[in-house]
């Protein structure tokens, strides 16, 4: 009886272990085990699912940035107008620093457009930087080599610097782009009167008033030449046009005076003063006629403006 009662409790067991393999683990863990391998599976399973959801997210992201940056652009393209239109005023008026400003912010919507870097170059030039000026000429030129003001601005900065072949170089340049702007050949007969050359200077002017009879300063440029030359009848003449006798014998005499021929000047000087008692250029310069002495009034700014 003994025997089959042991018997029986052996089975027992055999079959409980059967049924439970891990006895000493309790419901809670094992529920969990479960739980972890029945995830685990799902991710896997859910992977690819989730990197195209992923891709898709970072290619809107991209697309959405692009877009805004489509939109900035196109708004600065607007305002791009306003800040060239701008800085020309400004470059005219001589308010370099703000016109910079402006050129800065055109620059960076339009980095290809040859005239911010020809307007940088003249503000420089005005401020007398003139190593950074010659430097943006060169950029507008490799923009554009057939930009005819950006060779007469660099060949003015050649002259300001004293280089008058290179300026002249960059005037026959100008010329041979554009050979209907008068005042390329102002500024190329001026740097012929600064190398020493005030007879290959006239027939410069002369081209500059057949182009433009009202040019006054290419006719004043054109008195200086004779003037330097000797000529006072012609330098009269060319002194007059337009403008009157009191200035006109002032100029003749300035031009004689900066040659050193200090007797025919005073003789100028004192037909302005009976011309105009209260002409006070020619009496200052009057008074300044002792040798070695310098006028103290030039009759203009030999230099024409730039590109309007």
């Amino acid at each position: 009886m003994r025997h089959k009662t042991n018997r029986k409790i052996k089975d027992l067991t055999f079959r409980t272990r059967f049924m439970n393999p891990a006895p000493h683990i309790k419901p809670v863990a094992l529920s969990l085990i479960l739980f972890c391998l029945f995830f685990s599976a799902c991710t896997a399973s859910n992977r690819p699912v989730r990197d195209t959801l992923g891709l898709k997210l970072k290619k809107e992201a991209i697309e959405n940035k692009a877009a805004i940056q489509k939109i900035a652009h196109e708004t600065n393209r607007k305002k791009y107008p306003d800040h060239l239109a701008l800085a020309r005023k400004l470059t005219r008026e001589r308010f370099f620093d703000v016109a910079l400003t402006q050129l800065d912010a055109a620059q960076k919507i339009d980095p290809d457009n040859p005239e911010v870097y020809y307007l940088k170059a003249t503000c420089l030039r005005g401020k007398q930087l003139y190593e950074a000026a010659i430097g943006q000429f060169n950029t507008t030129l490799a923009l554009d080599p057939q930009f005819s003001y950006a060779h007469a601005g660099l060949g003015l900065t050649h002259d300001l610097t004293g280089h008058h072949e290179k300026a002249l170089a960059c005037y026959a340049k100008a010329i041979s782009i554009d050979p209907g702007v008068p005042y390329f050949y102002n500024n190329a007969g001026v740097s012929h009167i600064l190398s020493g050359s005030p007879e290959k200077s006239l027939a410069f002017f002369q081209k500059s008033i057949a182009l433009d009879p009202g040019f006054l300063r290419a006719r004043n440029n054109l008195g200086l030449a004779f003037g330097l030359l000797g000529r006072e009848e012609k330098a009269i003449k060319a002194f007059t046009w337009e403008q009157n006798k009191a200035r006109a014998y002032n100029n003749t005499g300035y031009s004689l005076h900066i040659t050193g021929r200090s007797k025919e000047a005073e003789t100028f000087y004192q037909k302005a003063i009976e011309s105009d008692a209260d002409y006070p250029a020619a009496r200052k310069n009057l008074e300044l006629l002792d040798p070695g002495s310098k006028p103290h009034h030039q009759p203009h700014n030999a230099y024409t403006g730039e590109k309007k």
